[in-house]
């Protein structure tokens, strides 16, 4: 099995949403848990600022990440996202340096 891909997606939503947002997180992964290609997700909240989150996911492949995300725009998920963020951030990290 390949080392996979590791995705970064930082979001930065309105002040009046980051509680709902930060609750979200254990609806967000239902279905993101049962997506093929899928590894490994965790979600941080920023220390200094309550509206920022950063996603760190593992996958199979880039690949499978967009497969997943053209998904979520199906469900028209990623425009009500878009509503309440004021910055979103991607970043693909496909080569692993070191694992511990």
């Amino acid at each position: 099995m390949s080392d996979g891909v590791i995705v970064t997606f930082e979001i930065s939503v309105i002040p009046e949403a980051a509680e709902g947002f930060s609750r979200m997180g254990s609806e967000i992964i239902k279905g993101t848990r049962t997506f093929a290609g899928f590894r490994e997700l965790q979600i941080v909240r920023h220390k200094d600022d309550p509206c920022r989150f950063l996603f760190i996911e593992h996958w199979d492949s880039e690949q499978a990440y967009h497969d997943y995300i053209a998904w979520r725009a199906e469900r028209g998920e990623l425009e009500a996202l878009k509503q309440m963020a004021t910055n979103i951030e991607t970043s693909i990290w496909p080569h692993l340096i070191i694992k511990t």
